[in-house]
């Protein structure tokens, strides 16, 4: 893996007009945690251990990594509709001076978020919880749950 470093000088950050500074500040935070929540995705997707419960847990967890990183992407464009889209300045310097290949896929992901998606769908059902929908899964579950407890006294289905 190849790191490079790159400084930022904070007085120069600073005279950036406000707009554009908070604008990269967050897609620089938001960037991190979606890079912070692939990597758990991508280390916790070997499920080839033979122990049925260490795969099971193994599956929990990785559910976990991409209900996370679904939340972080269906925010991230909450980001871009809210401080890239709406203000105008940003917008067209994007559009007018952007790479033509960083437009297309602004507008591939535009035309992804128009309509009913399942990031969108993921993080709804991940971050807010129903009891009413949670109990109706039950019906489709099977007559047998496994329920592990660790020695600690954590439980889950």
């Amino acid at each position: 893996m190849n790191i490079y470093r790159a400084r930022l000088n904070k007085n120069t950050l600073q005279e950036v007009p406000e707009a554009e500074r908070k604008l990269f500040v967050t897609i620089a935070h938001l960037q991190n945690e979606i890079r912070f929540a692939l990597y758990g995705v991508v280390w916790s997707h070997d499920f080839t251990s033979e122990n049925e419960i260490e795969v099971h847990g193994q599956i929990s967890i990785n559910f976990f990594y991409l209900k996370i990183l679904a939340g972080k992407l269906n925010e991230g464009w909450q980001l871009i509709q809210t401080y890239h889209n709406s203000t105008k300045s940003i917008a067209l310097d994007f559009n007018s001076n952007g790479d033509e290949e960083a437009i297309r896929l602004l507008k591939e992901i535009k035309n992804y978020f128009s309509k009913n998606n399942a990031i969108h769908d993921i993080r709804n059902l991940s971050f807010h919880y129903s009891p009413d929908d949670l109990i109706k899964q039950l019906e489709e579950m099977p007559d047998k749950l496994d329920m592990y407890i660790a020695k600690e006294n954590d439980a889950t289905l």
